[in-house]
């Protein structure tokens, strides 16, 4: 039906999880742009109850290290160990351009205003002799708009108001997303739809934007996963769309095009006007206005976007990008120390049978890690350690096209060496499902997990869930834009039958590609050929697959320990949700006392025995079947050493791997756990999920952990040690990581470095590993805490079960005999530099870590908190402005609030590919000193607002059960049981002033200041070495004098003469002690 002027209103009845209570509306403006409305109660009320700038729970932002992270194998990003350091893309990186800058990783909100838009046009629609023009367009388009010129006032404009933005071009769309306070949505509407109706995309932006898709692009010229994937791109066929790079750089949209004589800006807006066209966008608005008020901001802001150039573009005509092509096999060089084979094979596109799932049916069968697995079987031989199945979400691997499924498989050297028998029993596997046929129990089994996932599907913050709406409108009707990934319609076993077929040595154009640290111990026949991908500068070999391999792997009888997985007992079936009235059990021996009103309450002290302390919530918020289940084994012997720290490390991921089956089944069922080693806090063990089967699983983990010498056997140690040592020395490979670990390693003495570790897991015997444990064990404590949808009673059983499957090894540890973290004391006047090189020596960028100590107080007071929390609202965006946007440093530049321990600094962090560490160093500290009259300069009116920001970040709600409960566990891990602290923090924050902002600025971060203490880290690229020695020399010879005072490359050389300020004493601030 048609409402009022401009739009119509659609009536699909969407698909949304059990205790959604936002309400939707579809609206299709007369220009064919398509438009979700989203009303958000929870927004609703904080327009309600909080005033115009709304406000909404705080992240407790934090520094810590653990080994866990480490072992991930991430080495940046989701593993980082300061939250406020994100640093966006994990060492596997995305498969194409990231977008224009890291969203505000300590700011999502359950209680923001959100938008998003997507394009249905991305990097498949690149001009030839333009190659990325679709990604260098996204960037440009936040260069200012007719209506509103300023360069940077758009993200001026969300950071006074709380908010954030971010986009990303894929293969076949560009996404644009922000969030901001709720009462400023429709004036950031109003700057938002200008991108796609009026940009400037002036001339004098267009140098300085080239050199930040530049900087971008040499950011992931080092990482493996982005490697993979432009190879790949690189050998599709000649003329297929996947051939193009998307990425774009400096070469292909700047230097090369301007020399043919081509008119940059002249193409970029003809791309614009030919490519962006309203019935080729998605909109999605979130909001707290009535569905009615959104329409009307929505019709009226987005009806003067340009239409008429059709639906987006689509390339099913092109098929396969390896069509006619035979089975080839193509080695490369990781950067990593890492060998992954990956089997790679070219589908259909199933978009239009997505709710059919035959790409999820094959990729949980030939993904899985239980009894009877092709994982069981590689492992059980030595070959592997990991394994991943299925197709990937990007638009390089799912496009209209083709799309491309794989099966990766983490290898042993002795699986490198070995590698055509991990291609065989790949093969047997898929050979045994053909024999067996399509499973209509399994494929039932997969969906009924699906259904129960999405059906308790925990809320996302809005920028990301308009993000991923936007997206879904591409790819799914109407009805499915929440549910399309976890739709399944009816069982299709004719697709499945000829998918098969297509995963079968018998195919065309599938492929092995091996990346490797050592290809020399892949001997490839006389007739490979060498190759060059030129944009990342890549060498490569390939060759056709043998004949003779093909016709073996294709008759060859499958292993006989190759079979179909076992029906899965954890699949929950009690999905009853506990009210307070059921919260039965032993009465809680303390509950802290909070405010009237607090944000959130705290879990109570549930039991505070020997050996075992116990918290406990029962959730009665968000009211779903699940619950997290912490626990953390604190022991002395953990990490007293390198030595100690090597055999915990090697516990842990021994645990892992005796754990994997029966784990597997479990994470299937969404029960997942984690587990990981702080080498002051001990052996961390995090469950989470469904609480239905949750007791059986912590209770197997407990029992691995006790009976762990009689699950390992002498192959599976070195296996393990092997994979273990590996991921230590891949550890910290990304320069900023690298940096903030150098720079926390710096501050923290009780920390162990990296190499010492390394050294020692290399060393160990199983013997000596078993050992260790049973000594960490025989003294020891628990610390727990469980909440969400279990009693008291079931959490006290649950630690219980915990603690004795412990208890048998021996005694207890006190509480005063636990270690209690340390930070350094910076002196004042301290301007120390740590020096240190890549570690990758082909890495190209630079990165400066400037840390800035506040207060020396134990634990720092509330007002302290909220003034650096001020600074850092007032200082963000003139931070990023100045050193990213106008001085191109490079693409990565991060600074605000740290909290190290309990103590509170300020830091900056720049990495970039065009300057070394001094010219970057020497810019942020210009940009400080300037700072002071940025910061004087601030009206009282852009002081309110930015106050309104902090008050809206700080008292955001928690959007989901985990949110509330790590940061719950992150004042019990510590032990400071400051669980209202942002309670204490808002009430501070209305009384502060701007004076006490430059006060705190003129005595800790002001450069020349007498009280200000510095530490600044430099990881520099081998590019930038040349010429530093002289520099060096100099500081080392003037010291206090010299522009940068004292550089040590060695941190234990410095910090050794420094005082160390213990940060617990005992549990002396333990609420109920005084």
């Amino acid at each position: 039906m048609t409402v009022g002027q401009g739009a119509t209103v659609g009536g699909a009845d969407i698909l949304r999880p059990a205790l959604d209570t936002k309400q939707y509306q579809f609206v299709t403006l007369d220009n064919g742009l398509r438009a979700l409305l989203v009303h958000d109660p929870h927004v609703a009320k904080s327009l309600e109850h909080r005033g115009s700038d709304g406000a909404g729970d705080g992240e407790m932002e934090s520094e810590s290290g653990s080994v866990g992270s480490e072992l991930d194998g991430s080495d940046d990003g989701s593993g980082s160990e300061d939250p406020e350091m994100d640093e966006g893309e994990d060492e596997d990186g995305s498969a194409g351009p990231a977008g224009k800058k890291p969203a505000a990783g300590g700011e999502r909100a359950k209680t923001k205003a959100a938008a998003a838009l997507s394009v249905g046009v991305g990097s498949f629609s690149d001009p030839q002799d333009l190659q990325g023009l679709a990604h260098y367009l996204e960037h440009m388009l936040f260069m200012g708009s007719a209506p509103f010129p300023e360069e940077n006032g758009y993200d001026d404009f969300l950071s006074k108001h709380g908010g954030s933005s971010n986009a990303f071009t894929d293969a076949e769309q560009t996404t644009f997303y922000f969030d901001v306070n709720p009462a400023h949505l429709r004036d950031a509407l109003d700057r938002f739809a200008q991108f796609f109706i009026s940009p400037l995309c002036l001339a004098g932006s267009l140098e300085r934007e080239v050199q930040a898709v530049e900087n971008e692009f040499a950011g992931v010229k080092q990482t493996d996963g982005c490697r993979a994937v432009q190879l790949r791109c690189h050998t599709a066929n000649a003329g297929h769309v996947l051939k193009l790079f998307g990425w774009g750089n400096r070469q292909s949209l700047w230097d090369g095009p301007r020399a043919q004589g081509i008119d940059v800006r002249e193409r970029l807006l003809e791309f614009y006007k030919t490519m962006y066209s309203a019935e080729r966008m998605a909109l999605v608005v979130q909001g707290g206005q009535p569905l009615e008020q959104l329409r009307e901001w929505v019709t009226g802001l987005f009806a003067p976007v340009p239409a008429g150039r059709g639906p987006p573009p689509r390339f099913d005509a092109l098929g396969s990008p390896f069509a006619q092509q035979p089975p080839k096999m193509i080695v490369f060089p990781a950067v990593r120390d890492t060998h992954t084979l990956q089997l790679v094979f070219a589908l259909p596109c199933l978009a239009d049978r997505y709710e059919a799932k035959g790409e999820e049916y094959f990729g949980h069968l030939l993904g899985h890690e239980g009894r009877g697995s092709l994982l069981a079987a590689l492992k059980q031989r030595g070959l592997a350690t990991g394994i991943y199945a299925g197709t990937d979400d990007s638009g390089y691997d799912k496009n209209s096209a083709a799309h491309i499924f794989a099966v990766q498989v983490n290898l042993t050297t002795a699986g490198l060496t070995r590698y055509k028998e991990v291609v065989a029993l790949t093969f047997q596997y898929v050979e045994m499902l053909r024999r067996k046929g399509p499973q209509r129990w399994v494929w039932e089994e997969i969906r009924d997990t699906a259904r129960m996932r999405f059906r308790f599907e925990d809320d996302d913050a809005p920028a990301d869930f308009c993000a991923e709406a936007a997206c879904n409108l591409h790819m799914y009707r109407p009805e499915h834009v929440l549910s399309g990934p976890y739709q399944y319609g009816e069982y299709d076993e004719t697709l499945l039958v000829q998918l098969l077929e297509l995963l079968r040595p018998t195919a065309e154009g599938w492929r092995i590609e091996i990346q490797t640290s050592d290809i020399n111990a892949v001997l490839l026949p006389s007739d490979g050929s060498r190759g060059h991908e030129p944009w990342f500068d890549l060498d490569y070999v390939v060759r056709d697959v043998a004949a003779a391999d093909i016709e073996e792997w294709a008759t060859a009888t499958p292993a006989e320990d190759l079979a179909l997985p076992p029906h899965n007992s954890y699949v929950p079936t009690d999905f009853s949700v506990l009210s307070p009235e059921q919260d039965c059990g032993p009465a809680p021996l303390h509950a802290s006392p909070g405010p009237d009103a607090p944000l959130c309450s705290a879990p109570a002290l549930l039991s505070d025995t020997p050996g075992l302390r116990v918290w406990h919530k029962l959730d009665g918020r968000f009211k779903q079947p699940k619950a997290y289940a912490y626990f953390c084994v604190h022991s002395p012997l953990t990490a007293a050493g390198p030595r100690e720290l090597a055999a915990t490390a090697l516990v842990q991921e021994l645990l892992r791997d005796a754990l994997t089956e029966e784990a597997y089944m479990a994470e299937t069922a969404n029960l997942l756990y984690h587990v990981s080693t702080d080498p002051v806090l001990g052996l961390q063990v995090k469950v989470e999920g469904f609480t239905h089967r949750m007791p059986r699983l912590v209770e197997q983990i407990f029992a691995a952990l006790r009976g762990l010498a009689g699950l390992v056997g002498a192959g599976d140690f070195e296996r393990v040690r092997e994979d273990v040592a590996r991921k230590y020395k891949n550890a910290h490979l990304k320069p900023g990581k690298h940096a903030l670990w150098t720079r926390l390693y710096a501050i923290k003495p009780l920390d162990i470095v990296t190499a010492d570790t390394l050294e020692q897991i290399e060393a160990l015997t199983l013997a000596e590993v078993m050992q260790h444990l049973a000594r960490l064990l025989s003294s020891c404590h628990v610390e727990a805490l469980v909440i969400g949808n279990v009693t008291r009673e079931g959490a006290a059983q649950m630690a219980r079960t915990a603690r004795e499957m412990l208890s048998e090894q021996g005694g207890v540890l006190t509480a005063d005999a636990r270690r209690a973290d340390k930070v350094v004391r910076l002196p004042e006047g301290c301007a120390k530099v740590v020096s240190v090189p890549a570690k990758n020596p082909a890495e190209t960028n630079s990165a400066v870590e400037l840390y800035l100590q506040g207060p020396l107080d134990r634990f720092v007071a509330p007002r302290d908190r909220v003034i650096v929390h001020m600074l850092e609202s007032l200082l963000d965006e003139p931070l990023f402005n100045t050193l990213r946007t106008k001085e191109q440093l490079g693409y990565a530049v991060h600074g605000g609030y740290r909290l190290t321990l309990g103590v509170l600094g300020y830091g900056v962090q720049v990495v970039s590919s065009q300057h070394g560490p001094e010219l970057l160093e020497a810019s942020v500290e210009a940009f400080l000193a300037s700072a002071r009259d940025t910061l004087a300069g601030k009206s009282a009116e852009d002081f309110e607002k930015q106050r309104s920001a902090v008050a809206q970040r700080l008292s955001m709600r928690d959007p989901n059960l985990y949110e509330e409960a790590e940061r719950h566990w992150y004042h019990i891990l510590h032990r400071r049981y400051q669980f209202y602290s942002r309670d204490a923090e808002l009430s501070q924050l209305q009384e502060v002033t701007l004076s006490e902002c430059l006060e705190w600025y003129d005595a800790y971060i002001k450069p020349g200041s007498p009280h200000r203490r510095k530490i600044s880290v430099h990881v520099c690229a081998a590019a930038h070495a040349t010429g530093r020695e002289p520099w060096h020399a100099a500081a080392q010879r003037d010291g206090p004098s010299a522009s940068l005072t004292q550089v040590y490359a060695d941190v234990a050389a410095w910090r050794a003469g420094l005082e160390a300020m213990p940060m617990l004493e005992g549990d002396a601030v333990a609420p109920w002690a005084s």
